[in-house]
C-alpha cells in the first residue's frame, strides 16, 4: 500500500490517518508472518492476533468518529452568538443585562456628582 502524500492526509482527520497507518502496518506484519511460517499453529496464532488487532482498530475507529462528532457539537455550541454578536457560552444574557444596568447606574451617579460639583462651585463663588 503506498503511503499517502501530505495533501491527501490533510483531507482526512488525524484519527483516520492513524487508523489507516495502523491497518497497513498490521496487514504487512500478518503477511510477513504468514509467508515466513508454514507451521499451521503459527498461522492460526497469527490469524488470532491479527483478528484481535483488527477488532481493536475497529473500536478505535468508532471511538475516533464519536469523539469527532462530540468536538464538532462542542465547537458549534461555542460559536453560537446572540443577535448582538455576543457569545452565548461565555456571556449569558443575565450577565449582559446586569452589565447594562450597572452601566446605567454609573451614568446616573456621574450626573449626580456633576450636579453636586456645580452646586459646590456656585457656593464657593458666592462665599468669596
Amino acid at each position: 500500500m503506498p503511503v499517502p502524500d501530505a495533501t491527501e492526509l490533510s483531507l482526512v482527520g488525524i484519527g483516520a490517518t492513524l487508523t489507516l497507518l495502523i491497518v497497513d502496518k498490521t496487514i504487512s506484519v500478518v503477511k510477513r508472518r504468514r509467508n515466513g511460517n508454514n507451521n499451521g499453529e503459527a498461522n492460526t496464532l497469527s490469524y488470532r492476533v491479527g483478528s484481535r488487532i483488527f477488532d481493536q482498530i475497529a473500536r478505535i475507529g468508532s471511538t475516533i468518529e464519536h469523539t469527532e462528532t462530540q468536538v464538532t457539537e462542542l465547537r458549534t455550541l461555542h460559536e453560537a452568538r446572540d443577535a448582538d454578536g455576543t457569545p452565548l457560552v461565555y456571556m449569558p444574557r443575565s450577565i449582559v443585562k446586569t452589565l447594562i444596568k450597572l452601566n446605567d447606574l454609573i451614568d446616573q451617579q456621574t450626573r449626580v456628582l456633576q450636579q453636586i460639583e456645580a452646586r459646590l462651585s456656585a457656593l464657593e463663588r458666592a462665599s468669596s
